[in-house]
């Protein structure tokens, strides 16, 4: 197998995205949150609606509300 195949498996693709995900979701979480400050409330909204999303498909266990 070469390094070709190695790399533009779709397999392999997934797993390198899921871990660059999981190693910058904390800091993308704060840039979102620090975006809550703005005036705009779509801008809100909008940050608002991109947390939940990140919550849904965390991994390994997505977030179950009470």
């Amino acid at each position: 197998m070469n390094l070709n195949m190695i790399c533009f498996n779709p397999n392999v693709q997934s797993i390198v995205n899921l871990i660059m995900y999981l190693q910058y979701f904390n800091q993308i979480l704060t840039v979102v949150l620090e975006v809550l400050d703005d005036s705009d409330s779509s801008v809100k909204e909008l940050a608002l609606s991109l947390i939940v999303e990140m919550l849904k498909n965390q991994v390994p266990t997505p977030f179950v509300p009470f």
